[in-house]
C-alpha cells in the first residue's frame, strides 16, 4: 500500500487504544484518544544511562478527526503533519493526518 503521507508528516509507531473521550459544543465534536505503545528503543538504552520498563502511555488530542469508527482495544498508527508554532501563543502544534486501524 501507498504512503499517504509526504515526506514532512511523521508516523506514530503503532498503539492501542485504551480510552476515547469526546467533547461535544456548538454542534462541533473534538476527540481525544488514550493509548499506549511500546517505549522507543532510545528511551530504553542503558549504556546511555536510560531505562523504562512497562508500557508508554499518551493522550492524543486529534480535535475533529472522525473517530467514530474506532473501539477501544484497536491497535492503531497515527500519522500527523510537520509541527508548526503559533506565532500568536508560541505553542507548537501537530496536526492529525490520518488515522490507520492496522489490527482489530
Amino acid at each position: 500500500m501507498r504512503n499517504p503521507m509526504s515526506e514532512k508528516e511523521v508516523k506514530n509507531m503503532a498503539m492501542k487504544v485504551l480510552g476515547i473521550q469526546r467533547s461535544f459544543k456548538n454542534g462541533k465534536s473534538a476527540t481525544t484518544l488514550h493509548t499506549e505503545s511500546e517505549f522507543a528503543e532510545w528511551l530504553k538504552d542503558e549504556a546511555a544511562g536510560r531505562s523504562a520498563i512497562g508500557k508508554q502511555v499518551e493522550t492524543i488530542y486529534v480535535g475533529d478527526y472522525d473517530c467514530s469508527s474506532l473501539k477501544v482495544g484497536d491497535s492503531v498508527e497515527i500519522y500527523f503533519s510537520q509541527a508548526f508554532k503559533n506565532g500568536a501563543t508560541g505553542a507548537v502544534y501537530q496536526q492529525v493526518k490520518l488515522i490507520q486501524v492496522v489490527n482489530k
